[in-house]
């Protein structure tokens, strides 16, 4: 049994690392990327791209993430407070 265990994980693993080497770095950013550098500060008005970026075009995204975080931390609170009865 452990070794059908241990022979699943490394095909995972060699998956994971066989579909990495075949990504292309290096190469030309994509066009979502260049429209953000391009317009992206005179579209917000935001000095800094990067908060332009997630303050404006990703602001649903951002809104989420922040809810799925608080809600994560509000579980791990309530699992190590315990029950005081």
């Amino acid at each position: 049994m452990k070794a059908k265990i241990g022979f699943i994980i490394v095909l995972i693993l060699g998956i994971l690392i066989f579909s990495n080497l075949k990504l292309k770095f290096g190469n030309d950013v994509g066009i979502t990327a260049e429209i953000y550098i391009e317009k992206g500060v005179s579209e917000t008005g935001a000095v800094n791209l990067v908060s332009s970026i997630l303050a404006d075009y990703r602001v649903y995204d951002t809104l989420g993430e922040t809810i799925i975080l608080f809600i994560a931390i509000l579980g791990v609170s309530m699992i190590l407070k315990g029950d005081k009865k």
